[in-house]
């Protein structure tokens, strides 16, 4: 591929990006119901308070410290299976790895792939919250991807 071909690749990516993080913290997922902006800010990382919204409560898991994403690797996988995207990170701080990984058969996989592509490509810092089932070293499945300003 020519420089340019990859300069238009990223930059549809961004697009795409763009889009997915709009429609998701747009949406009326954060901005509607009982707890209006506490739940919005719960949602997007900037509020570390307790909270009574069971959403935010079943999905806590660990996190790691703010790292910056170096290499974004989709795996086709054979058959009807959907996939896996490999993340990979700055330094290894959770699981004694820096390779992560969304599931792409499960909700929310796509935005989650959205927001990590977003970050690699501005070289922005995000903080990723892992599944509450345990580390399983390279590979630990993300649960969430924290993209703050």
């Amino acid at each position: 591929m020519t420089h340019a071909g990859k300069a238009g690749s990223c930059l549809v990516a961004l697009i795409f990006s763009t889009m997915f993080m709009h429609d998701v913290f747009a949406g009326s997922l954060v901005n509607e119901g009982p707890m209006g902006r506490a739940r919005e800010n719960s949602l997007i990382g900037h509020d570390h308070h307790e909270t009574d919204d069971p959403v935010v409560q079943a999905s806590a898991g660990p996190r790691t410290p703010a790292v910056r994403i170096v290499q974004v690797r989709p795996h086709i996988s054979q058959g009807a299976n959907p996939g896996t995207v490999f993340i990979e990170t700055d330094q290894a701080s959770l699981c004694n790895t820096s390779v992560y990984s969304i599931d792409m058969g499960n909700g929310g996989s796509k935005e989650a792939y959205a927001a990590a592509l977003a970050a690699f490509i501005v070289d922005k810092p995000v903080v990723l919250e892992l599944v509450n089932t345990g580390c399983t070293g390279a590979g630990t499945k993300i649960q969430s991807i924290f993209l703050n300003r």
